[in-house]
């Protein structure tokens, strides 16, 4: 006999901003944009990326040496990566929490919502795609 296997909690995604029909390219912004609440909210992912570029600038140099850092400009480099990467996954966390507005707010297709909003949401959702790999802790 197969045993069904029950599924955990954290396996159900919640859509804070979807309201009952949603179209696919909605569906698929709010679940990546999800994910990254949950990366920053639950996973503490900010706070992870903060430490990582800390353990980075206290690096010694037998450190550096260990992880195969050969000079100071690959150093200086890896700094700057981090920063940008923690500085990426802030601000694009910042747009969704305060600055989007969900279609069903704008009065739906006959309210706000325009070329510029749906630009925005794509622009921020490609940019949430090329930084994806640093959502892990």
């Amino acid at each position: 006999m197969i045993k069904k296997k029950k599924l955990e909690p954290f396996t159900v995604h919640k859509f804070r901003y979807l309201r009952g029909w949603s179209d696919v390219d909605f569906k698929i912004l709010h679940a990546c944009f999800n994910f990254l609440e949950d990366f920053v909210e639950k996973e503490k992912g900010l706070e992870n990326l903060k430490s990582q570029y800390d353990l980075y600038r206290d690096m010694s140099t037998q450190d550096r040496k260990d992880w195969n850092i050969q000079t100071k400009q690959e150093h200086k480099n890896l700094l700057i990566k981090t920063k940008q990467e923690h500085d990426e996954v802030e601000t694009l966390y910042n747009w969704w929490k305060k600055e989007y507005v969900p279609l069903w707010k704008k009065g739906g297709w006959n309210g706000l919502y325009n070329k510029e909003n749906e630009m925005k949401e794509q622009e921020m959702l490609v940019r949430l795609v090329v930084i994806r790999r640093v959502l892990w802790t």
